[in-house]
Formats: structure tokens, sequence, C-alpha cells
């Protein structure tokens, strides 16, 4: 009977060891439940939130589709109102703003006839590329008729004194 004694205090200590790590393991598992249940809120709302980017970077890119700018001939920007678009930049046949997002496209041809007369008006500042290219002949030219005229008067001056 002394030995039945012992084995059931024995087992009672061990019974009473499991239950207090039993009730530690509940506690992390409801801790780690929580943490669960606020990671999966964060996620669902991340989520939503790169939906809801999606959407508008969907919609911004159709709309840009559909918006025509004009580009004149010194660079400007022009929308289908006429409006020089101030800080708008153009890579290939898009249009960026000076955030650089896509705003729409370049038209070939002016859309508008607001568009087309600012395009003619900005087109009409513009001077004429000049240019600093000299051709060889003219300059030759002015040279001979230069000492032309050096040898002409030579000429006249020693008639004068004879």
């Amino acid at each position: 009977m002394a030995k039945a004694q012992a084995d059931y205090e024995a087992a009672a200590s061990v019974l009473s060891d499991k239950q207090a790590t039993l009730e530690e393991k509940q506690a992390a598992l409801e801790k780690a439940q929580t943490a669960l249940a606020q990671a999966k809120q964060v996620l669902a709302s991340l989520q939503a939130i790169k939906d809801a980017e999606d959407k508008a970077k969907a919609q911004a890119e159709e709309k840009a589709k559909n918006t025509h700018f004009a580009q004149t001939a010194n660079g400007k920007v022009v929308d289908e109102k006429g409006n020089i678009m101030v800080g708008y930049s153009v890579k290939g046949n898009q249009v960026f703003d000076a955030q650089g997002k896509l705003v729409g496209t370049l038209a070939q041809t002016s859309t508008t006839r607001r568009m087309a007369n600012t395009v003619k008006q900005e087109n009409a500042k513009v001077l004429p590329q000049m240019g600093n290219k000299q051709n060889n002949a003219t300059t030759v030219g002015a040279i001979l008729v230069g000492l032309g005229s050096l040898l002409g008067l030579g000429v006249l001056g020693k008639r004068k004194e004879d």
C-alpha cells in the first residue's frame, strides 16, 4: 500500500506539472491565434489597397489612351483645349506630367480646332534656323571682292599721284 501511495503521489505530481505546461501552451496558442487574426486583417487591408491602386492605374491608363496632345516645333505640349501644358514631356508617343505619370498620347494630327490653332501659333513663334554654316564659295567670293577693291584703289591712288 505504501508503494501504491508513493506511485499515486508521483503520478499526481507529474499530472500537475503537465497541467501547468498545458496551460502555458494554451496561453501561447491563444496569443499566436490573436496575432494570426491581426496579421490576416492587415493582409486583407493591404490587398484592398493594392486592388484599389491597380484599378486606379488601369482607369488612368484607359483615360490616357483617350486623351490626346499635340507637340509644337519648339517642344511644347498642347492639350485638346489648346492650352499649353507646362512641365509635360513626350517620350515616344506618350505624354507624361511633371511627376512622370502617363497622362495621354501624342496625336499625329491636331484633334481639335483649338489645338491646331495653338500649335500653329507656337510654330509661328519659332525663328527659322539659319544656322552657322557658311558656304565656302561665298567666303572665297567675298575675299576676292575685297582684294579687287584694294587693288583698284591702289591703282587709282597711283594715277592721281602721276
